[in-house]
């Protein structure tokens, strides 16, 4: 009997543990030798997306911020979706945006756990903001937060200090639930680009074709000064 309580509290405690393992991962993806892109993640089935993130970038060429993380307006509603609060600029040594819980927004849960299109949540009828295409709207899993260039092989560093919100509880109705920093934040930096198998492939055949053509050139050479 006191072994069988032992394994339920033992049960119940790993439970309790994994369902408030929130994680928000973000990661350095690199995209060609001067190009790049930063995502984000929200683990599944303990949070109910993410509501805010800030990260840090170092040694970052360019950024391109403002019109990348999703986010869009209802003209006749006055009303934003997605990341537009607090939204840094282009180039800002920290990417940052919220979703608007000031009044101002409303509240779209699942972001970067599921993919879809803010556009889907305004009313049919209403117009969205001028100048911000609804591909704008429109996000995937991860998450993409920015984009930008980089010297050549030498990719942005993500920051210690990057941290993020998640919703911890869900709304109805457009209501924001209750947010706050996930148990954990993961940080995945840029790796060097590994040529794909055909273009290794490529560049075997090359180099067995210059040491051919060499090889030949030598014996070219040779023949030519013993027939001198």
């Amino acid at each position: 009997m006191i072994r069988k309580c032992l394994f339920a509290g033992l049960a119940a405690l790993v439970v309790a543990v994994s369902a408030n393992a929130s994680t928000i991962t973000y990661t350095m993806n690199p995209n060609s030798a001067t190009t790049w892109t930063l995502t984000a993640q929200a683990s599944a089935g303990d949070n109910f997306g993410i509501d805010y993130y800030a990260v840090e970038l170092l040694g970052a060429t360019t950024i391109q911020h403002v019109n990348v993380s999703p986010k869009i307006s209802d003209v006749d509603a006055g009303m934003n979706y997605g990341f537009s609060f607090a939204r840094s600029a282009d180039n800002a040594p920290v990417v940052s945006a919220a979703q608007d819980s000031t009044g101002g927004g409303v509240a779209v849960y699942g972001l970067g756990q599921n993919a879809g299109t803010l556009k889907s949540s305004v009313p049919a009828a209403n117009a969205t903001a001028a100048g911000r295409p609804d591909a704008v709207g429109t996000y995937g899993v991860p998450l993409v937060l920015a984009t930008g260039t980089n010297p050549a092989n030498v990719y942005p560093v993500i920051g210690q200090t990057s941290t993020g919100f998640i919703f911890t509880q869900q709304g109805t109705g457009g209501a924001f639930g209750t947010f706050g920093a996930p148990t954990s934040v993961n940080i995945v930096q840029a790796g060097p680009i590994i040529p794909e198998p055909a273009t290794i492939s490529l560049i075997g055949l090359a180099l067995v074709g210059g040491l051919g053509f060499r090889r030949r050139q030598k014996r070219s050479l040779k023949t030519k000064r013993r027939e001198k």
